[in-house]
């Protein structure tokens, strides 16, 4: 009786004097603190303020903290202030909201909380019952809404609330983004619904992260459908279409024989030395196991593009069950470009003033960021051709080691130097993005999302890529162990994955890692490398899908854990889709076509069979025709390790007898144009073919677009009743007037 006295006393205080009043309570004056919930054990903690207590005893920054707490008290949410226990210079300020606030909320930001969803409509047809859990098996029914917002919903709310900055009382209240970077607020962050250890505790009392925790961010579970309804109703709809993209395909002859001839040396340095073409031969049977044949180059190609188009239609069904498919992009000037704008104008758009930065400024800002690009391209290719300088030089340095065991070395140590290089430039793609997205300085929050998601992937595109396209292109021109593709790959794809330290879960998840911004973005950005090197390279090396395939399951689970037991909840968002990832989503589609044509025109023994059965007569072998003959008497002294005259090399070359001695022939130059005309045909093949399927097949599915259709005639019907009623009423008012009147 006397805790609940004391605690109403407690609520009737000012928020100034509940601040002054912080080390005066003591366990007997008010109820004990109880986790998740304010003293009274009924009030839910939505929001969590971290203060300094020592900002407090300064004017200015407890003036401005002061006239910021009133302003949401004005809002309607509720506060309760506790000290830190670990630090005690910490203030905690837990923020509740009732039901009736979030209402008028809701309402006030188009969140239609009394909308059940169109949870009637199935994601995904294929499924199997040996993947389902509780949690996907009746999705139809469990994630129905009940009137009022989700957890997640009310952290949109919260945060738009914090967020937005308004004159109260004549005086301009910073948001909760612009207290935190002026210092006056050390932090803020939204909590878990509970604790995510689930062993105790029967499954019936099972908050949602401890589901997401059995179910979902757990190894043993590694095969189970992932519970992607529930995943929008915890972390908001971002978050969840990233999960079910990256989850979305789950369920989607040889020269050698025995021959005395030799092959020419890779360097025509002293110490490098001959070797029987019988050395390489059994190295080359990987090769040509799925090979890079135009059957499979084409099953890649079209796999590609069908994958896209199967997202499209998956992501549009996603965003009409979570009633955000006609959600528009908020138009919110970000804080830095106000601070950093020095001029004015009137929007033709709102009719306001708003800030703007001259046309030559952007173009000067924007150059800089391309001057950098090219910097970064320059240094890419450099180290590049540094390395491939650094394993010739090497080859002449293991002179005495035979074949292929030091094609294998070399090709190993050159592996493992570009998985090094890829995974230090890797630390720097983040903070890269972000400094250039900052410099350019972009209006709106879409605009500079969308900018840094196209720097983080033109920087994952350049380091990854660009080594393997010199690999895959220009083969002809290397002394090549057809292992040493598979191997380059491996490396440079084991080394994304690093150990994540333990961060042990505290009382306040304060000390909780906090969820960057850009974490999503990141972890996008390397799912989305991934994806291009299966339908840039895979049919290179077949064996590359299963890698990133299981790579994609432990990559997948990793976030899971993080998000669910080592990371603080992130802020929730609303958005229709995948954004600005479904440019480069269909930009990879279009560019492996290309790719696997060049791949299969230069890299492969295609066009030189086609052009040997058409172009020559039947006295010249295919062998004689692929290989050229090399005078072994013009390599440098001491490059002789073997005897003989001569030795071969792979090209058109005329022979060392002809009086155009090494030159190349006419030979030459016409399988170059059939190389670069089978890629036209190959090109123009598939591009016809993916046009084709993308005007047959609509991104909305048929059952959907037919489902809305009689959402909105059964509305229609609702509201014509409704005139209809108030017709009838109205009427009858009038004819009960007519005969008072008379």
């Amino acid at each position: 009786m006397i805790a609940g006295l004391l605690e109403a006393q407690y609520e009737e205080l000012t928020i100034e004097e509940k601040i002054y009043n912080l080390r005066k309570i003591v366990k007997y004056d008010v109820p004990e603190p109880t986790e998740y919930y304010f003293r009274d054990g009924v009030r839910k903690i939505h929001y969590i303020i971290v203060l300094q207590d020592r900002e407090l005893y300064k004017r200015n920054a407890l003036d401005r903290i002061l006239r910021f707490l009133y302003f949401l008290e004005f809002q309607g949410l509720q506060f309760e202030f506790e000290m830190g226990m670990k630090d005690t210079d910490l203030v905690y300020v837990k923020v509740h909201a009732s039901d009736a606030v979030m209402k008028h909320y809701a309402n006030l930001y188009d969140i239609d909380i009394d909308d059940a969803g169109h949870n009637y409509i199935a994601d995904n047809d294929w499924r199997y019952k040996f993947r389902q859990t509780e949690l996907t098996e009746n999705d139809r029914d469990v994630f129905k809404r009940r009137g009022k917002p989700t957890s997640g919903e009310i952290i949109i709310l919260l945060y738009k609330i914090l967020s937005d900055p308004l004159t109260f009382e004549e005086k301009e209240v910073y948001g909760l983004d612009k207290m935190i970077k002026l210092g006056y607020i050390k932090d803020a962050y939204p909590l878990h619904d509970g604790p995510w250890e689930h062993e105790d505790v029967p499954k019936k009392l099972w908050n949602d992260r401890q589901k997401l925790s059995y179910y979902w961010a757990n190894f043993p579970m590694w095969y189970k459908e992932a519970p992607i309804n529930l995943l929008e109703t915890y972390f908001g709809t971002d978050i969840s279409f990233y999960f079910a993209w990256s989850t979305n395909p789950r369920y989607i002859q040889r020269v050698c024989n025995t021959t005395n001839d030799i092959m020419c040396p890779i360097c025509e340095t002293e110490g490098c030395h001959l070797a029987p073409l019988s050395s390489y031969c059994h190295t080359s049977i990987f090769e040509n196991i799925l090979g890079t044949t135009i059957q499979y180059a084409l099953v890649v190609a079209i796999w590609v593009a069908v994958f896209y188009k199967c997202w499209s239609r998956r992501e549009c069904t996603l965003s009409v069950r979570w009633n955000v498919y006609e959600t528009d992009v908020e138009y919110k000037i970000r804080y830095d470009y106000k601070d950093k704008s020095s001029f004015y104008k009137k929007s033709k758009i709102t009719g306001k003033i708003e800030p703007f930065v001259p046309v030559g400024t952007r173009i000067y800002r924007s150059g800089f960021t391309y001057i950098v690009l090219g910097l970064l391209v320059s240094l890419v290719v450099g180290y590049v051709l540094l390395l491939s300088f650094m394993k010739s030089y090497a080859a002449y340095l293991l002179h005495d080691v035979s074949e292929p065991r030091k094609t294998l070395l070399l090709s190993c140590i050159y592996g493992i130097f570009q998985a090094m290089f890829i995974k230090c430039c890797s630390m720097f793609y983040v903070k890269l993005s972000v400094w250039l997205t900052n410099i350019q300085v972009p209006k709106t929050e879409s605009e500079y999302e969308d900018s840094i998601i196209y720097k983080m992937y033109l920087f994952g595109f350049l380091n990854n890529y660009i080594p393997i396209f010199y690999t895959a292109l220009l083969r002809d021109n290397l002394i090549l162990l057809p292992g040493e593709f598979l191997l380059q790959l491996t490396l440079m794809r084991s080394s994304g994955f690093k150990s994540d330290a333990s961060i042990p879960t505290w009382e306040r998840e304060f000390y909780l890692m906090k969820t960057i911004k850009s974490f999503m973005v990141f972890e996008f950005s390397e799912m989305m490398i991934q994806f291009g090197y299966v339908g840039f390279f895979m049919s290179m090396c077949p064996l590359f899908g299963p890698i990133v395939f299981f790579s994609n399951i432990l990559k997948t689970r990793l976030n899971a854990i993080k998000l669910i037991r080592q990371f603080r909840r992130p802020i929730p968002r609303r958005s229709k889709g995948i954004g600005a990832w479904n440019d480069i989503l269909l930009f990879s589609s279009y560019f492996s076509v290309v790719c696997n044509a060049f791949i299969i025109g230069f890299n492969t023994r295609l066009i030189l069979f086609a052009v040997h059965r058409i172009y020559l007569d039947v006295e010249k072998t295919f062998f004689e025709f692929v290989f050229s003959r090399f005078d072994i008497t013009d390599l440098p002294s001491g490059a002789h390790r073997l005897t003989g005259t001569d030795c071969i090399f792979a090209g058109q070359r005329y022979p060392p007898i002809h009086k155009y001695k090494y030159k190349k022939t006419n030979e030459h130059y016409a399988v170059q144009s059939c190389k670069f005309i089978f890629i036209i045909i190959f090109e123009n093949f598939i591009l016809l073919l993916i046009g084709v399927l993308f005007y047959f097949v609509n991104a909305m599915p048929r059952r959907v677009k037919e489902q809305l259709r009689r959402d909105k005639m059964y509305i229609k019907d609702i509201k014509m009743k409704i005139l209809e009623k108030k017709l009838h009423n109205r009427l009858s008012r009038g004819s009960s007037l007519g005969h008072g009147h008379y």
